[in-house]
């Protein structure tokens, strides 16, 4: 039997929510024993029901290091194997409360400089791992002087079966969304580099030519606010659609008609994953992460971002080409069962489990399924 302890920090989102949740729920029970702590009040909101509780250290603001004496008699007390830390403070933490094993998941490539140097620290010890979620934060660590040998990447698993339950259960008609209506939703979370002002503006555009278009803002933070604020200061019909956390994003995703990703750097692919297994058709800026799934005219579409000028007009002529979005919404579904099927990603994070308390690599006996199309 290995016990878990999954421990969350501030930075936790919908990627870490859905992601811990699948180890939780599926993991064989005769083999795996687990258990949730955090380090960030209000944490519970934002993981929701996760299928356990959620033991919540309380710290001061930005001394989140207090927690690792608490932390450490959790582990203790639970007789916990190895600590799956689901952010950089979070690791940190758990490197400060002892011996124990420990891994971190990160999903977010644009990792600052700083961040990078603290997981360096980290590998220091023995029986650590970091699970990267692409090949970009894989690359950005190896260049941050990380050890190869502490890292692995493992795509995003994607359960098929709760995007089919999440279609027979739309949400459409509760935010007056038509059955004519063409939805396209960004990425959450919200925010400057992420693009979604830029996507909101091509939807705004193609509704003026086309009608019928809607776009999700989805989840709350200060640049979905101010999109909202903006929006409503305009003229003609009201496009977006801001539904705050009524919805968990993976179930807005799969109701949407496109995803829109335009960011200005790297963000993490979590939802291209979503909406490739969903047959949602992707269309993204050409910044690394994207580009390690999306192929442009083959499963997705891609444009370039110009320095200083919008993509909104790009964007547009892309959102108005249906024949083009189905054809890769079509080649993007059938990738999607191979690169992102939950049973490869819950025998490969058992296996990363093995490789840290055997103090191998952690990379050891894991295929890259996405080098393969």
């Amino acid at each position: 039997m290995i016990r878990v302890c999954h421990f969350f920090d501030a930075s936790a989102g919908w990627e870490q929510r859905v992601a811990a949740s699948q180890l939780v729920s599926q993991l064989p029970d005769d083999g795996f024993d687990s258990r949730l702590a955090a380090v960030a009040p209000g944490i519970s909101d934002t993981l929701g029901k996760i299928g356990k509780r959620i033991h919540v250290f309380a710290t001061l603001p930005r001394l989140a290091l207090m927690a690792a004496p608490i932390l450490a008699r959790h582990v203790r007390k639970n007789r916990v194997n190895i600590v799956h830390a689901w952010g950089i403070e979070a690791a940190f933490v758990a490197r400060a409360a002892g011996q124990t094993p420990f891994i971190v998941e990160l999903f977010d490539p644009s990792l600052p400089a700083h961040q990078i140097k603290l997981l360096r620290t980290l590998a220091r010890k023995k029986s650590f791992a970091v699970i990267c979620s692409c090949r970009t934060v894989y690359h950005r660590l190896l260049e941050g002087g990380v050890p190869q040998e502490t890292c692995v990447v493992i795509r995003p698993g994607v359960d098929f079966a709760a995007i089919n339950r999440h279609k027979d259960n739309g949400y459409r008609k509760d935010l007056s969304i038509g059955d004519d209506d063409f939805v396209v939703i960004v990425p959450e979370p919200v925010t400057r580099t992420g693009g979604q002002f830029d996507a909101f503006w091509a939807a705004k555009l193609t509704n003026i030519v086309d009608g019928n278009m809607k776009i999700i803002i989805p989840g709350e933070s200060p640049e979905q606010r101010r999109i909202v604020r903006f929006a409503r200061t305009l003229p003609e019909a009201e496009v977006l659609v801001a539904p705050g956390c009524r919805y968990p994003f993976e179930r807005l995703l799969t109701g949407a008609d496109a995803l829109v990703v335009a960011a200005t750097s790297d963000i993490s692919t979590t939802a291209i994953s979503w909406a490739m297994a969903s047959n949602v058709p992707v269309i993204a800026s050409t910044v690394h992460s994207v580009a390690e799934l999306i192929s442009h005219g083959e499963n997705g579409l891609l444009f370039e971002r110009n320095p200083g000028e919008t993509p909104a007009a790009a964007i547009a002529q892309l959102l108005r080409d249906r024949s083009r979005l189905a054809q890769a919404e079509e080649v993007a579904s059938r990738q999607a069962y191979r690169v992102f099927g939950l049973r490869r990603y819950l025998e490969q994070h058992m296996q990363v489990y093995d490789n840290v308390l055997a103090g191998t690599a952690a990379g050891q006996g894991i295929i890259d399924f996405a080098l393969a199309e």
